[in-house]
């Protein structure tokens, strides 16, 4: 099965989310599956056999980003929105690799939904954080708490 797994991450480093992605696609890879990673710019390279990175956003000047919501992550986050965008599309036309499913970590599930019309296959949202809870702790996110309950809600319906 060709699986697309989109991580909003520095793959590899040593932090929660991205040692939970390797470990998840340690065990799919391990089972036959080929996971074609989208990921952020930034991280150790981690060689599996079946596994592809694809670094989303290298054009932008971010290095690094910190925990919870930033400037800094939602242009990344963009940045892998306009690659599953690019990804789908060409596969939708037979250029690009079909997939059978899509799994979205955390906030790239909301790009999903945004492309659900587009989606070719069924979407696994692993939600390892509450969104409307990282906007409430970040001082410059709290007005788009609200904003971020309605993507939440709609990203838990498009998954299956």
């Amino acid at each position: 099965m060709n699986i697309l797994y989109l991580a909003p991450t520095p793959f590899f480093s040593v932090r929660g989310a991205p040692l939970v992605t390797y470990d998840t696609i340690k065990h799919l890879t391990a089972r036959g599956h080929t996971v074609d990673l989208l990921t952020f710019p930034f991280g150790e390279d981690r060689e599996l056999p079946g596994l592809t990175i694809r670094r989303c956003g290298r054009w932008l000047p971010i290095r690094k980003v910190p925990f919870g919501a930033s400037i800094a992550k939602a242009a990344l986050d963009c940045a892998i929105f306009l690659h599953l965008m690019w990804r789908l599309v060409l596969g939708r036309f037979g250029f690009g690799t079909s997939y059978q499913c899509i799994f979205a970590l955390d906030e790239s599930a909301f790009a999903c939904w945004a492309l659900r019309w587009i989606l070719p296959c069924p979407v696994i949202y692993d939600m390892d954080a509450s969104i409307v809870e990282q906007f409430e702790a970040s001082p410059g996110f709290r007005n788009f708490a609200g904003l971020g309950k309605f993507a939440e809600t709609r990203c838990i319906r498009v998954s299956r």
